[in-house]
């Protein structure tokens, strides 16, 4: 995608290292106001990193430049934090404290006149649906309310922009939906709000508008999810066995697919699943396979077909300043 009117955050050639570990190598991508964005990799693939620097927490080391409203930015541009909100992996919240406490002294750090304080801090308690557990101490609210004060926290001021990495995080699958439906819903009654999300997750991917896939620092491709699993065609078959890379390498040959070694499994890319495996079975002696499964093409396949690894390993470039 090019940069244009729509475009609301243009990051080029971001580069960032730790010492002489390089984690971003060269990193570009658009976002579009009031879509939600994803940067979708394992841990250690650079995403986190990213995010800090646009957030302000890191300052890069390397080569890049971030363009914000078509105005780049400078090093600790006040103006542009103003304008973005940031949600990180762990709530940044006092526990002692009570959610209207901690969203008060939210506001006074973030500079809301006194005179909407309040107003912005019942409104933000309504939305997150903790009204009624405003007065207790945070540290009695479970995992999913948790998370959901503290993306209330980052929209005290009405950012613009709202930066989040890893936000579903150790949450149940309730806790999940309940903060992903809260997100939707807010920026739909914004209309305006971007947010931009780090996660390894694919049902976090998911809720995207767009992704970049990103490995060892690198975006490898930007689409949406479904154009993704489109680039996938019809059926994974997957088959688990032993001598896993010769017998991936005679199917292919074979057969004439897609097949990819990973992980103790062979994934066979194919059109009709469902009459290939009955010729596989055939083809081969009895035992040559332990198991043999069928689906659909995931985003975690697209993944593992661009990058080569799977989103729930570790990159090698594991040294991310949050994880």
């Amino acid at each position: 995608m090019t940069e244009t009117a729509a475009t609301i955050l243009s990051v080029r050639d971001l580069a960032h290292s730790y010492g002489r570990r390089e984690v971003l190598r060269g990193v570009s991508f658009d976002v579009v106001r009031g879509e939600t964005f994803g940067l979708l990799g394992p841990n250690g693939s650079g995403k986190s990193t990213a995010l800090a620097i646009l957030s302000g927490v890191l300052n890069k080391t390397g080569a890049g430049t971030i363009t914000f409203d078509g105005r780049t930015l400078l090093a600790d541009d006040r103006e542009f934090r103003r304008q973005v909100g940031v949600v990180f992996q762990s709530p940044g919240l006092d526990l002692k404290l009570t959610a209207r406490e901690n969203l008060n002294l939210a506001a006074m750090i973030r500079g809301v006149p006194g005179r909407e304080r309040k107003q912005r801090v019942e409104e933000q308690l309504e939305r997150a649906g903790l009204a009624d557990r405003a007065g207790d101490a945070v540290e009695t609210y479970s995992g999913g309310m948790k998370r959901r004060l503290d993306i209330a926290r980052a929209l005290i001021d009405r950012p613009r922009v709202l930066l989040m990495d890893e936000p579903t995080a150790g949450l149940d699958e309730a806790a999940f939906r309940s903060t992903w439906q809260r997100l939707d819903d807010l920026r739909a009654a914004r209309g305006d709000l971007t947010i931009i999300v780090a996660t390894h997750r694919v049902d976090e991917a998911d809720r995207c508008d767009r992704l970049a896939v990103l490995s060892e620092g690198r975006v490898g491709v930007i689409d949406t999810p479904d154009g993704l699993r489109r680039g996938l065609s019809g059926d994974i078959i997957a088959l688990t066995g032993h001598d896993l890379a010769p017998l991936g390498e005679d199917i292919a040959k074979r057969f004439s697919v897609d097949c990819l070694a990973h992980d103790g499994e062979i994934l066979i890319t194919c059109e009709s699943g469902h009459a290939l495996i009955p010729r596989l079975v055939e083809a081969y002696p009895a035992g040559r396979f332990e198991t043999v499964s069928l689906r659909h093409p995931s985003l975690a396949d697209a993944f593992l077909k661009i990058t080569g690894k799977n989103l729930d390993d570790d990159d090698d470039l594991s040294m991310e300043c949050a994880t």
